[in-house]
Parts: C-alpha cells; sequence; structure tokens
C-alpha cells in the first residue's frame, strides 16, 4: 500500500484527459471514513447489495501476533468503518473499532496474523471499480447524506498518487492504465 502524503494533488493523479470516462456513483455516507476529506484519487469499491460506492476495502496487516484483536494497517486512509464484516485468512469477524489517525481496526474474535496478511470486505467492496475523481468533502451541510462523485474508470493515471491500490486492484481496474512517475 501506499505511504501517506500531503493534502495538495488535487486531480494531480490524471496524466491525460483525452482518454478519460468517469461515471457518477452514490457514496453511502454510513460506509465512509470517519474523517472530514477523502482525497481524490483513491481506489473505489461498490457494495453489491446496494450499488452504492465506498473506498475499496482491501487493506494488508502491518502487525504480526498470534490470538490479536487489534490490528494495524498499512494504508494512507482506513477503508473499513465499525460493523464492517471481513476476511483474514479463513477467519470472518466484525470490526467493532476504527482508529482512523492510528490506522488500525478492532475486531470481535481475536485472529492469527502475519505481516502483509490481507484483510478483505465481503459486501463486494473488495473489488475495485474506478478511481474517487475529486475530493469528497465530508463536512458541512450535506455530511450526514450519500454523497455523489465522479469515479474514473477508464484513462491514464500516476499511480504513485493512488490510494489504496494494491495488485488486485489493478487487475480490477482493466480501464486504467497506471504510469509510475516517482514524484
Amino acid at each position: 500500500m501506499k505511504r501517506v502524503r500531503a493534502h495538495s494533488r488535487i486531480k494531480a493523479f490524471i496524466l491525460s484527459d483525452s482518454v478519460l470516462s468517469a461515471m457518477t456513483k452514490t457514496f453511502d455516507i454510513d460506509l465512509l471514513p470517519k474523517v472530514s476529506v477523502i482525497e481524490c484519487g483513491v481506489v473505489v469499491g461498490e457494495v453489491k447489495e446496494t450499488g452504492k460506492a465506498r473506498l475499496y476495502t482491501r487493506a494488508n496487516v502491518k502487525n504480526a501476533g498470534a490470538d490479536i484483536t487489534e490490528l494495524e494497517l498499512d494504508v494512507p486512509v482506513v477503508p473499513f468503518v465499525v460493523g464492517d464484516k471481513v476476511s483474514i485468512g479463513e477467519s470472518e469477524v466484525n470490526i467493532t473499532g476504527v482508529d482512523y489517525k492510528g490506522k488500525a481496526i478492532t475486531v470481535d474474535s481475536a485472529v492469527t496474523v502475519s505481516e502483509g496478511d490481507a484483510i478483505k470486505g465481503t459486501d463486494g467492496s473488495e473489488t475495485a471499480i474506478g478511481l474517487l475523481r475529486n475530493n469528497l468533502e465530508l463536512v458541512g451541510n450535506f455530511a450526514d447524506e450519500d454523497q455523489q462523485e465522479a469515479v474514473v474508470d477508464v484513462g491514464v493515471v500516476a499511480e504513485d498518487m493512488i490510494d489504496l491500490l494494491d495488485d488486485n486492484a489493478k487487475e480490477d481496474l482493466k480501464g486504467i492504465t497506471f504510469r509510475k512517475i516517482n514524484r
């Protein structure tokens, strides 16, 4: 997963507007991280049951251990919320707590994990559908309502500026060409 970086990349991840396609998606406010802004360029998934968008729910474990309930995540932004059911290896557990600043989750049953193990959502959002085109502001008059925003599904983008990007997302996003820029 990608490192944390400064909040100054408004649409800079798009390398060419000439080959760009975006769809408008409704984001489920209850399934978005409890932060004030979700930056553009983050990988987006879709909940099968509702068809609504949320962040791509795949992350890697940063800490290893046996019989632990608090998992540190190797992500720039935590894509999970309290109440999510996730799979970790052969186990399915429920998320009971999220520390967005510390980038950690608490689960309802102890699990044994190794560094780098995958944590995946189970609602369909563990499959990538596109990249958030613009910042998603989660403050103000509409902070408690579902939000609509463009999701890029075809284009040429700077791989180094995409958050939550992994090999699985790259495979899912067949219409997107990823180029390494190393900014």
